[in-house]
């Protein structure tokens, strides 16, 4: 068995509104993972949660993985600070 790589990324994104509107657009994307990647998300007071785990000898594809969500985030906070910003 193959050691496994574990990344814990948090993001404050100041309410949990904004963490809420924020995981719903992300979860849709977690469907036909790599066998073995595991992807947990969650929302709390003021941010959100993300823990990310795959085999060491798939560490590119973690790191993709990782962009990816990431790159996710920042469309999502700037679709929701637009859609919340007064006129």
């Amino acid at each position: 068995m193959l050691p496994r790589i574990r990344i814990d990324l948090s993001v404050d994104l100041g309410s949990r509104r904004a963490a809420e509107s924020i995981l719903s657009a992300l979860l849709p994307d977690n469907v036909e993972l790599p066998e073995g990647m595991t992807i947990d998300m969650d929302a709390d007071s003021t941010g959100l949660h993300v823990a990310i785990s795959y085999d060491l000898d798939g560490a590119d594809t973690l790191a993709a993985t990782l962009n990816e969500i990431l790159d996710h985030i920042r469309l999502a906070y700037s679709a929701e600070s637009r859609l919340n910003s007064p006129p």
